[in-house]
């Protein structure tokens, strides 16, 4: 069952990514296992992403030699995020072809105005 998760306002702890901003997140992962880390294809509520993040993330992932997969579910059950006073801090658990649950993590914030979100893809790296 998948209920409506919202995303909680709380600076002393972590809690899970809310699950209206699971698919955004998804899409971003998606085209980054296609190789597109600078999502050429803009994504809705996504910012674009600088060219030294892009260019650094291909670079990393490169490096650990692995091939990034669309996110399971169970990404979501170890994924957080934390507010910050202006902003949540994101934490994404990444997955690759051949080890499942990478050591990967993409980092990130997400912005709330007027009810709606911006995300802004962060680094992707192993904590």
């Amino acid at each position: 069952m998948n209920l409506k998760m919202d995303a909680i306002k709380d600076l002393e702890n972590e809690h899970p990514i809310a699950s209206h901003w699971r698919p955004i997140i998804q899409l971003a992962v998606d085209a980054f296992s296609r190789g597109d880390f600078g999502l050429s294809t803009p994504i809705e509520n996504i910012q674009p992403v600088p060219v030294d993040i892009a260019l650094a993330n291909k670079s990393y992932v490169a490096d650990y030699g692995e091939v990034l997969i669309s996110l399971p579910e169970e990404t979501w059950e170890t994924s957080c995020a934390q507010w910050m006073g202006d902003y949540w801090q994101i934490i994404v658990d990444l997955y690759t072809e051949d080890e499942g649950r990478s050591d990967l993590v993409l980092n990130g914030r997400v912005m709330e105005k007027d009810g709606n979100i911006s995300i802004e893809i962060g680094l992707i790296y192993v904590p």
